[in-house]
């Protein structure tokens, strides 16, 4: 996973030559992006199942007993699955679209 536009150059660029990929910031920014998500799907499968409700299940999913009940074992620290679980939360990765009811807007 890339934190920034200045590791993903310096990672990318041999594969490329002498490009700069921050130039196409749009560009960077989903492949870093589509690279987070990759990573935190590998490492807890949070993309695997049904889509989230809410936050709060979010952050329940992201704990150390929920990983060794689904995988048995955790090789995250729960300040690492925090961070996932925020990273998810933030970028709104496999959530529910909110359910509007129609009856209330007559």
């Amino acid at each position: 996973m890339y934190k920034n536009f200045e590791e993903f150059n310096e990672k990318i660029r041999p594969y490329y030559g002498k490009g700069n990929f921050t130039t196409n910031s749009k560009l960077c920014s989903f492949i870093i992006e589509r690279e987070m998500f990759d990573e935190i799907n590998e490492k807890t499968g949070f993309a695997n199942g049904d889509k989230f409700l809410n936050e709060q299940e979010i952050r329940e999913y992201f704990t150390i007993d929920n990983m060794v009940v689904m995988f048995g074992g955790c090789l995250e620290t729960q300040e690492e699955l925090n961070a996932m679980a925020e990273t998810v939360i933030k970028n709104k990765w496999h959530m529910r679209e909110p359910i509007f009811l129609i009856s209330h807007l007559k």
